[in-house]
């Protein structure tokens, strides 16, 4: 039998505080209870032995989820949550052995990967037909008394279903007003996850028995049949199993009959090709994008990128992101800049905690281009400097000179890139470096800014016509340069490489006392940044580029899977975006040459940006990067 001594036994005490600290941002609180509890941790046995123990109330909060839908959170007691948490490593060392080898949710050694190895084996054995059934409401519409009752023939100590009995039917403060919830789970307590696998044991023993292919992941239930006939049998049955016995209902907009290629389980996808059935994880393979985290947030030294649908808010003393695989909290002492990617939603409270904390946040469109930048109200420039940034762009002399420069540099950088691929492949464009070879040669005779722009648009035409030469991925191909919007695979890549690279370029900018809106090359007008565009032409073609051509070259992107069509143009889907991200950090980091020493690109960057700012405040001659 379970008994309560098990669960406040001094070994599950450890282990559970233990697990409490690493999962904590604020490690005051968590020190504070320690200490509470190991000097009342006799009187808190004594009121769950007598049955007197009453959990406090739990306050709910309305947000708006990561699909725009209405959700009530709730805010735990520390000890509640403790004493939850002791019960829940206990039960699941007993009871979760038991459940069907087809239920996959919350379990330890089980998860998203073997749900979709076992539809894998289900579709190689012919089932490609998926039901795919969700219940309605299912953690809000749980029978307290049902899910009781399943409890009790569990062999638990009767001191262990009293105190799970007030937890579920814990006093709730909503709206300022308070009630008792007699039903449903409460999403925030730890046992929820096992209590709702109890719950719906008895429909997995049935399906069991039945000998139906199926897997359920929580409220998800997949069943895998040769025929739709066979589905819709099988669907009718279980809604009017849950529906008699559960006292739950189907969820009709998100039920359905189709075949397993046309849909997605879980966030993977299942493809048919020459060798078999073949899996695609979410965010592509490991090896790729090793350092990704599943809940689609990816950290780079102080800075995190995130990509999928969620919620941005402060909790307690940190920032807490939620979507709909996991919450993930992320330290605001040691975070700098937060890239957000997808449709993210954001309350008030966040901004307050990113502004006194002097944390950058950028944001992106849906088309993964750069929309505006939150500043801390603590980033502070210099006016003198902004006024010597200002005359010397003013000056014809002094900004022309600087505009040949970054200009020749960036020339010199995208034929060192030619030459370094025709090296390697042997892509017969000698005769298009030459011609740069010459335009570089042009940059130095004019002096006149319009011209230069000419030689810039005239050099670049001429390297991406040599795209096609590099390229060894036959899945893609280059026509021309497209913008806004980018159409075909190549210039969406293009275009969001360089955005990475303009945002990292301005991250570094912010850090110095140079104004990023005025520019040298490019013109400053009504736009926000314009200094890091400048700045990035001359590092593009040595990190942008590269990254582009090891994804194509190495097929480690796909021209099918990692791409999507919005309103006539071509642009990096969630997975694609999150394999390019990767890429382009790795590269980053990479370790060049420069000068007499060896550094990462990152300090090649950051020692640019310095050697502008020196030369601006100096009067001195700049000389901008060159690959070598």
């Amino acid at each position: 039998m379970i008994s309560i001594n098990e669960i406040l036994g001094k070994k599950n005490v450890k282990i559970v505080m233990e697990d409490l600290y690493k999962k904590t941002y604020n490690k005051k609180a968590y020190l504070e209870f320690k200490d509470y509890y190991e000097n009342n941790k006799e009187f808190i046995r004594k009121e769950i032995e007598n049955d007197t123990y009453e959990p406090a109330s739990v306050e709910l909060k309305e947000i708006i989820n990561y699909k725009g839908k209405r959700r009530l959170i709730s805010s735990m007691d520390i000890k509640d949550k403790f004493i939850s948490k002791l019960m829940l490593r206990i039960l699941e060392k007993y009871i979760e052995p038991t459940f069907s080898e087809n239920s996959f949710a919350y379990q330890k050694g089980k998860g998203t990967t073997q749900a979709v190895n076992r539809i894998k084996k289900y579709v190689e054995e012919g089932n490609t037909i998926v039901g795919k059934i969700d219940i309605k409401d299912y953690f809000d519409s749980i029978n307290n008394e049902k899910l009781l009752k399943e409890l009790a023939n569990l062999n638990l100590e009767e001191k262990i279903l009293k105190l799970i009995n007030k937890f579920l039917n814990v006093k709730v403060e909503y709206k300022f007003s308070t009630y008792t919830k007699n039903k449903g789970i409460l999403q925030g307590n730890p046992l929820s996850t096992i209590l709702s696998n109890i719950y719906l044991d008895k429909l997995d023993q049935k399906l069991d028995e039945l000998d139906i292919k199926y897997i359920r992941y929580c409220d998800d239930i997949n069943i895998f049949t040769k025929n739709k006939e066979e589905a819709y049998k099988h669907i009718k049955l279980i809604e009017n199993y849950l529906r008699k016995d559960f006292l739950l209902e189907i969820n009709p907009k998100k039920t359905e009959i189709t075949n397993v290629f046309n849909t997605k389980f879980l966030g993977y996808k299942l493809f048919k090709n020459a060798s078999g059935i073949e899996i695609i994880k979410r965010f592509k393979e490991n090896k790729y994008i090793n350092k990704w985290k599943t809940s689609s947030l990816e950290k780079v030294n102080n800075e995190y990128h995130i990509v999928n649908e969620g919620i941005l808010t402060q909790s307690e003393y940190t920032i807490l992101f939620e979507n709909k695989d996991k919450k993930v909290y992320i330290p605001i002492e040691t975070t700098k800049i937060l890239n957000i990617y997808s449709n993210t939603i954001i309350n008030s409270n966040f901004f307050n905690l990113v502004n006194s904390k002097n944390i950058i946040v950028n944001i992106f469109n849906k088309h993964n281009r750069f929309i505006g930048r939150f500043i801390p109200n603590n980033t502070r420039k210099s006016s003198i400097v902004l006024l010597k940034q200002v005359s010397v762009y003013n000056d014809a002399e002094k900004r022309i000179n600087i505009a040949k420069n970054m200009l020749k540099a960036e020339a010199y950088n995208l034929k060192s890139n030619l030459k370094y691929y025709n090296r390697r492949y042997n892509c017969n464009i000698v005769d298009k470096i030459k011609f740069i070879d010459k335009c570089e040669k042009e940059i130095l005779r004019t002096n006149k800014h319009e011209n230069l722009l000419l030689l810039e648009a005239r050099i670049k035409g001429i390297y991406y016509s040599c795209f096609n030469n590099i390229i060894k991925n036959k899945e893609f191909k280059f026509v021309k340069r497209t913008k806004r919007p980018p159409k075909d695979n190549i210039n969406s890549l293009i275009s969001f490489g360089n955005t990475l690279l303009y945002n990292f370029i301005a991250k570094e900018i912010y850090k110095t006392r140079l104004d990023i809106r005025i520019a040298y090359l490019h013109s400053s007008n009504n736009r926000y940044e314009s200094l890091n565009l400048d700045l990035a032409d001359i590092f593009k073609p040595i990190i942008v580029d590269k990254v582009i051509f090891s994804l194509i070259n190495k097929k480690m992107i796909n021209s099918k899977m990692h791409f999507e069509e919005i309103n006539g143009g071509i642009y990096l889907n969630t997975e694609g975006r999150n394999i390019f991200i990767s890429e382009f950090y790795k590269k980053i980091k990479d370790i060049t040459t420069f000068g007499n020493s060896k550094m990462s690109y990152e300090k090649i960057i950051r020692k640019e940006i310095y050697k502008l700012e020196n030369s601006i405040l100096n009067d001195k001659e700049y000389k901008a990067f060159k690959y070598y």
